[in-house]
């Protein structure tokens, strides 16, 4: 393996099978899996799924895959750096019903936040990533791991934070733990602010000492549209002027992107 693309295989068939239960696969199901290695998941899901497309950067691991999988229906191989790669699978054949991954440590959440910023949401969504990402994910207002991040996945995503998976289930084994998530797409929002709504959110979490107002005054959604209706919008809402990012419920920061749209669209 190529040690730039700091991977680390899970060898815990334990582990593995708990992943697979989480995918819920019911035989029919078209299934992304993102960093296929040597196929140790990939074996296990093939008899469950109607189709399977793998995406690996390790040009070792893809030459290998299709000899491995070469008398396997409804494979199918894309090579190269996923970030990359997938927007045009997901143009070409649509929405996946399930998308499984053992995410890079450095790419996991970038690799998250590009599949919930254009709008592709499977059914389930299982991951490993590093603890901090997974309790960033899951976190509750308020608290110390709560972020943009957190908002985000939640914005879209119902997010459970299943448990972690000690290095040693790992090789190599990494040096920081590995914590399993699901997300299920809740469906709550309309889906036409979602552009304004990440651009919102950032803003919101820019810096975390500063105040809502503050920080939406300097932020990216009053350089585009003008800090006008972005202070209406606020004073409409019930989001306090001196109030922090960290405080604020979902709900409360797409109902200011309602209004922000609104005020922009008037």
């Amino acid at each position: 393996m190529t040690k730039r693309f700091g991977q680390n295989f899970l060898i815990n068939p334990g582990a593995r099978k708990k992943l697979l239960d989480l995918l819920e696969l019911q035989g029919s199901e078209t299934v992304w899996e993102i960093g296929p290695g040597l196929g140790a998941m990939t074996h296990m899901i093939l008899p469950l799924a109607e189709d399977l497309t793998l995406f690996e950067i390790d040009r070792g691991f893809c030459r290998v895959l299709p000899e491995i999988f070469a008398d396997t229906a409804g494979f199918r191989l894309v090579e190269g750096d996923f970030l990359k790669t997938w927007k045009a699978q997901w143009e070409a054949r649509g929405t996946p019903d399930a998308v499984l991954g053992n995410l890079p440590y450095n790419v996991g959440s970038v690799m998250i936040l590009a599949l919930l910023k254009e709008g592709c949401l499977p059914d389930r969504m299982v991951f490993t990533v590093q603890k901090e990402v997974a309790q960033r994910m899951a976190a509750k207002p308020g608290t110390k791991s709560y972020s943009s991040f957190s908002v985000l996945c939640q914005y879209q995503c119902e997010v459970a934070y299943l448990g972690d998976i000690q290095a040693g289930s790992f090789y190599p084994p990494p040096r920081v733990v590995s914590s399993l998530v699901r997300m299920k797409p809740h469906r709550k929002y309309p889906q036409e602010y979602r552009s304004l709504f990440f651009d919102l959110a950032n803003d919101l979490f820019a810096a975390r000492r500063k105040t809502v107002k503050n920080n939406l005054v300097s932020g990216t959604v009053a350089g585009t549209h003008g800090i006008g209706p972005v202070l209406s919008a606020l004073e409409e809402s019930s989001i306090s002027e001196g109030a922090r990012g960290e405080e604020l419920e979902v709900d409360a920061i797409f109902r200011l992107a309602e209004l922000v749209n609104q005020r922009v669209s008037q």
